[in-house]
């Protein structure tokens, strides 16, 4: 993107949610603008405050404002740096209202602000907990040009690079202090997501770059997936309790250790805190899909939905699946999601059903939320080394109909970015043949999903010791070249490696997790740790990495290694 430079100072605020910076000088006068605001000849729904002659605007009003032009940009925050990362290409949810009063008080302030990676110099004041910058120094760093028209009392953002009236530049302060950064409060979340108007937010950025766009990803494990093949459940569920009268939170904790590890708004916080600015939430529905027609239930739907806002306010990637829909056996009538030519057209109605109601559930949520249709779709045939002919068209015939599914409830999940898997998300080959991305009505919007455990023995089952990237990289290149014959980008939606009680068994982890990412980073791949919130070695597939209950980080030089590595 070219950059440019304009003419108008004009300001601007920062995400909620964004740790806030420090307290320079005294306090001052921050007074509602009564401009108007035109993007591309377009008037814009935008508020500002003028601060000693300058126009500041809220750092996420504006990147709403340009999400649908060649500037958009995503806000996020860089836990690693401690500072605000601006991503080029990616669309961002649209303004939000704000309901301050028309005089505040603002504060300087100084965020290190990074624009995909590289860091550039912006003036800032915090206002009401949240930053404004001025939109002149967000303009020189991502190209967009800014004029101001006198007699309409408006400003005009340009982002095709064409002047549209001769520049008018607003005064600018004798000299402008340096900020430093201290913190201010966090904004409590809204209970509702963030609506995103038509065209979708997706719209504009390929799904490679998509891809690419995403920072490092973590696994929810499974805090919501937690089920059994029997109708009436594991003990855990109480005696005389089924699935359609066990609490919510009984089944959510049931393989977590206890009621005490719920999913908490502060868990998430100290995980973006650590650096992982993408989750996957696994979540199995089957078991709360009731009666002959599969309805699901409202408190289960709620508590997902509860969980996504909560990732979704702190500018996370989502990931949210259907998770071991794909290997039960009975449950009242609900018969196993196969792929048996004998059981195909029930899966394709099960299915469908499922995603006939978690699509519409989330169609408000923008872009940063993905839809995954299965798991590790599989049968005993080739179970994990990619399947049979018969099963593999069939998962060709599944995916598509997830695909289809998602696409006829419209809004922002006509455009929504799509994750489909091979036959047990396996990098064999085997699973690569005949597999078939679905067509779509949207265009470039199709991601792979693979699981790689790699080196498999070491990495998943504890055997041995790990011996270099030589094997990672060749099953990477191997899923690459798949990936680009198929012209859709891939996410590692699993990926990570056990605590097997060995003497140096974590130097060979943090080195295999530099390994694993860097990799991953330049086949163009975004990856996601799964974490299995069991982390001694004693323990049964021991791939915790942070404490589900405390939010304490048990191997910081793993999480240190991946981000390292993210960078």
């Amino acid at each position: 993107m070219k950059k440019r430079i304009f003419a108008l100072a004009v300001i601007f605020a920062m995400l909620a949610g964004l740790v806030p910076g420090s307290v320079l000088a005294s306090p001052v006068t921050a007074v509602r603008s009564s401009h108007t605001v035109h993007v591309d000849g377009v008037p814009v729904a935008i508020s500002a405050f003028n601060i000693n002659g300058h126009n500041f605007f809220m750092l996420r009003d504006v990147a709403g404002i340009l999400r649908d032009t060649d500037s958009r940009f995503g806000v996020s925050w860089d836990a690693y740096r401690s500072a605000i990362g601006l991503a080029t290409g990616v669309a961002a949810p649209p303004p939000e209202v704000q309901s301050l009063a028309a005089t505040q008080t603002a504060t300087e302030s100084n965020d290190a602000v990074y624009v995909d990676g590289t860091r550039v110099n912006l003036r800032a004041y915090n206002i009401a907990g949240r930053n404004y910058f001025m939109l002149r120094d967000l303009g020189s760093a991502l190209g967009f040009i800014v004029d101001w028209d006198a007699t309409a009392n408006a400003v005009l953002i340009n982002t095709g690079g064409v002047q549209q009236v001769p520049p008018t530049p607003q005064p600018t302060p004798a000299s402008t202090p340096q900020p430093v950064q201290t913190p201010a409060p966090t904004p409590e979340p809204t209970s509702e997501p963030q609506p995103t108007a038509a065209p979708p937010a997706a719209s504009g950025i390929s799904a490679a770059d998509y891809v690419r766009s995403i920072g490092p990803g973590w696994n929810l494990g499974n805090q919501f997936d937690a089920h059994n093949e029997n109708a009436l459940g594991w003990p855990w569920l109480g005696t005389g309790r089924s699935y359609e009268t066990a609490s919510v939170t009984v089944m959510e904790t049931a393989w977590q250790g206890g009621a005490s590890n719920v999913v908490t708004r502060d868990f998430l916080q100290r995980l973006n805190n650590a650096g992982f600015t993408a989750i996957r939430i696994p979540v199995t529905w089957y078991k709360v899909a009731l009666g002959p027609d599969y309805t699901i239930r409202a408190d289960w739907m709620a508590r997902i939905r509860e969980v996504v806002q909560w990732a979704y306010d702190l500018d996370m990637h989502i990931i949210l699946n259907t998770h071991h829909e794909n290997n039960f056996k009975t449950h009242e009538s609900i018969q196993s999601i196969g792929l048996t030519d004998a059981e195909i057209e029930h899966s394709i109605h099960v299915l469908t059903r499922f995603w006939e109601q978690i699509a519409p559930e989330f169609n408000g949520f923008g872009d940063r939320l993905m839809f995954a249709g299965l798991n590790e779709p599989r049968t005993p045939q080739g179970e994990w080394d990619g399947g049979v002919p018969e099963t593999r068209a069939n998962l060709n015939r599944l995916n598509q109909a997830f695909v289809d599914t998602v696409r006829a409830t419209g809004g922002n999940n006509a455009n929504r970015f799509l994750l489909v898997p091979t036959h047990a998300a396996s990098a064999d080959n085997r699973a690569f043949d005949g597999f078939t991305i679905p067509r779509d009505t949207a265009t470039d919007r199709i991601i792979m999903a693979i699981h790689t455990y790699s080196p498999f023995a070491w990495a998943h089952d504890g055997r041995g010791s790990y011996t270099g990237p030589d094997r990672i990289r060749r099953d990477l290149n191997r899923v690459d070249g798949f990936a680009r014959q198929l012209g859709v980008p891939v996410i590692l939606s699993e990926w990570g490696s056990i605590n097997n009680g060995a003497a140096d068994n974590l130097t060979q982890r943090e080195q295999h997790a530099y390994d694993y990412v860097t990799i991953a980073r330049e086949f163009g791949m975004a990856t996601f740790w799964w974490d299995s919130n069991v982390s001694k070695s004693t323990g049964d597939l021991p791939f915790g990495l942070i404490n589900r209950r405390t939010g304490e980080i048990e191997f910081p030089t793993i999480v240190d290694a991946i981000m390292r590595a993210s960078r």
